[in-house]
């Protein structure tokens, strides 16, 4: 599925024109996302990698040139080989900030997902925790600052819902993992 979704990304962007986004490698680009920014910019991001073991990268096109190219120097969210972010797309909310919000998974099994974690930013560049200290990038496991709810393995988290971030971010947040164990862990 994810596969044919890059093949109909790619094949639109040729047909208005646009050129190929910059990939690290096409067979580990998953989650490919299409987003306009408030000033009606066109950015590409995806998943670089699998499901436990994978970056979030962001490219920016420039009409001018008719070519995409980096918007971060680095990573959004990198597993360091270990995890992978499942992140919300960011989204413009009412404080002109965007807003992201994820949970870590170590492997594709969803009962390693854990720590709830959060950042915003005004130009999708620059980046904040929830208590508006900056952030460095790559943003990793390792920053503890980001973490809302340090929702362990094995509990049943989801993964984060793209609808649910189009309210407040709290909210959906809140809701994004249910709160039982699993019942080979509750012995």
């Amino acid at each position: 599925m994810v596969k044919i979704n890059l093949f109909f990304c790619a094949l639109l962007l040729s047909i208005i024109g646009c050129g190929q986004p910059e990939l690290n490698d096409k067979s580990r680009c998953t989650y490919p996302n299409f987003m306009n920014t408030r000033e009606g910019e066109l950015l590409f991001h995806y998943r670089d990698g699998s499901s436990g073991n994978g970056n979030e990268i962001y490219n920016i096109y420039n009409p001018n040139t008719r070519q995409w190219q980096r918007l971060l120097d680095t990573p959004l969210t990198d597993g360091q080989g270990l995890m992978n972010a499942y992140q919300t797309q960011p989204t413009l909310l009412s404080d002109n900030c965007y807003h992201v919000y994820w949970v870590w998974r170590d492997t594709p099994d969803c009962s390693t997902n854990h720590d709830l974690s959060y950042i915003k930013s005004p130009d999708l560049k620059n980046w904040f925790n929830a208590f508006g200290d900056p952030v460095k990038l790559p943003v990793t496991i390792d920053n503890k600052s980001v973490i809302v709810d340090p929702i362990p393995v094995k509990w049943e988290t989801l993964p984060a819902n793209r609808d649910q971030a189009r309210a407040e971010p709290w909210p959906a947040a809140s809701q994004l993992y249910l709160c039982k164990l699993k019942s080979n862990n509750q012995k």
